[in-house]
């Protein structure tokens, strides 16, 4: 009976820890793909190479290397997470690199702040150059940050170690106390201040400037971006926060540990969401995903008609192309394709024109 129960038992952990090795690669590779997708949209396409955007790209670097170098190998490898070695650089890498994104957040938060309320100040002083000085510093700081207990009072131990137990309780609460403080609560205050200053100065703004619909409904929708924006980042962290210190402040239960575990996946899901996010709210990301989509299915033989939002003149060229390729597919007549053919081609020389003058 009691071998029975011992393998009925040994049966159900092996069952539940495939099922966490399942869910947490589904986040991983989750992860993995949004942000590849996000930085490859950047970095391939010379219409979004500005500022703004190179921040995050860079935030999408560092997503690719928490699904890379955390996510997979820490929770789904188990050769990693048994390693004494290993199971001790892993969570703090993996600090390092959450930390890393957070500022991210915070980054493209200030960077948007400055453009709404010191836009010339912006055009004199953001510039790659300085961009570049501000992300290292950034990359340096957050990734070697949470490797100061390894290298001082913590080091790294042979045998086996427990990731969710603090050690030394003094230090190392210490050290997390500080590091929760500029992993959650610094980026909160600094994207609750950003962006309700951005909000007020768009709502005084435009309440000079018309009564009409048009204000209220782009105040509207400003306020929806803002409250996903920052309601999302505090969804998703402010449950691990607490969950991680009420287990360090009190006796240690299996139940602790399983509600650990929930609010682990529902954090570490949040490097996954984040560039859908920004892919959505950043407008220039947005308009050349669709613009791309409906060149796509222009190409396939479907009538779109695509409008220029800001009159780029490479656009038109490729727009008024397709067009052409789709006019001989939707016209048999060889006369009739050639007439929409040669009013394609006037349009595409007369935007230009008007768009350079």
């Amino acid at each position: 009976m009691e071998s029975k129960n011992y393998s009925n038992q040994a049966q159900s952990n092996s069952s539940s820890l495939e099922f966490q090795h399942g869910l947490w690669g589904s986040i991983g590779v989750m992860t993995l793909l949004t942000n590849i997708f996000l930085f490859s949209m950047i970095v391939s396409c010379k219409r979004l190479r500005i500022i703004s955007n190179y921040i995050i790209a860079s935030m999408c670097f560092v997503g690719i290397l928490i699904a890379l170098l955390y996510l997979l190998p820490r929770w789904t490898i188990p050769i990693f997470y048994r390693d004494p070695f290993l199971c001790q650089i892993l969570p703090a890498l993996g600090q390092g690199l959450l930390l890393n994104l957070n500022f991210h957040v915070c980054l493209v938060s200030l960077e948007r702040y400055i453009i709404i309320l010191y836009p010339f100040w912006h055009r004199q002083y953001c510039c790659k150059k300085v961009l570049s000085w501000i992300l290292l510093t950034v990359w340096f700081f957050t990734v070697s940050f949470p490797f100061i207990p390894l290298m001082t009072y913590q080091p790294i131990r042979q045998h086996g170690c427990n990731n969710y137990i603090v050690v030394d309780k003094a230090p190392n609460l210490i050290m997390y106390y500080i590091y929760f403080s500029v992993f959650f609560f610094f980026p909160v205050a600094i994207l609750i201040s950003t962006y309700t200053c951005i909000f007020s100065k768009i709502m005084s703004g435009e309440s000079k400037v018309s009564k009409t619909n048009s204000p209220f409904v782009r105040k509207r929708k400003t306020l929806c971006h803002i409250s996903i924006i920052v309601g999302l980042f505090i969804i998703t962290w402010l449950p691990f926060v607490i969950a991680f210190f009420a287990l360090q402040l009190r006796e240690k239960t299996q139940a602790q540990l399983d509600v650990l575990t929930v609010t682990q996946y529902i954090s570490f899901s949040y490097p996954a969401i984040n560039p859908l996010l920004y892919t959505y709210y950043t407008n220039s990301i947005r308009e050349e995903i669709i613009f791309n989509i409906k060149i796509l299915l222009i190409k396939c033989g479907f009538d779109i008609r695509i409008d220029e939002p800001n009159g780029v003149p490479t656009r038109t060229v490729i727009y008024m192309h397709s067009r052409q390729l789709s006019a001989k597919k939707l016209f048999n007549n060889d006369n009739q394709s050639n007439k929409v053919a040669t009013e394609i081609s006037y349009m595409a020389s007369s935007k230009s024109k008007s768009t350079l003058v």
